[in-house]
């Protein structure tokens, strides 16, 4: 049997640091906008971050957190306009082992590429 090996392919085009300076120049309100996002926004990346490392569903995150599946959704959908409570934060926060405002720490969506 011929063994094959998966070639790495490079589309054409830049490359997403590269776009990231092109809008810090030619967009900087888009820029500023990732540079320093919205809390809400801070809050969905770093629960999704959370869950993805600890491999938990939406499901298994919510009933870990004592809330609903929805309102994990919600939080990671930050056009629902969901505004979460200290309790629904603080849930989530135990159900990671982390401290509530590890949750709404300010990320930088432009090194997270």
């Amino acid at each position: 049997m011929r063994e094959t090996s998966a070639k790495k392919i490079k589309l054409p085009g830049i490359s997403l640091p590269e776009h990231v300076q092109i809008l810090k120049k030619k967009r900087p309100d888009i820029y500023a906008a990732l540079k320093h996002p919205d809390p809400h926004i801070n809050l969905a990346w770093n629960v999704l971050n959370l869950r993805v490392k600890y491999a938990y569903t939406q499901i298994e995150l919510a009933e870990r957190s004592d809330v609903t599946s929805r309102t994990i959704q919600n939080i990671e959908n930050v056009n629902s306009g969901y505004n979460p409570t200290l309790d629904v934060i603080t849930g989530i926060a135990k159900a990671f082992k982390v401290k509530p405002e590890d949750l709404i720490k300010a990320v930088d969506l432009t090194e997270n590429f």
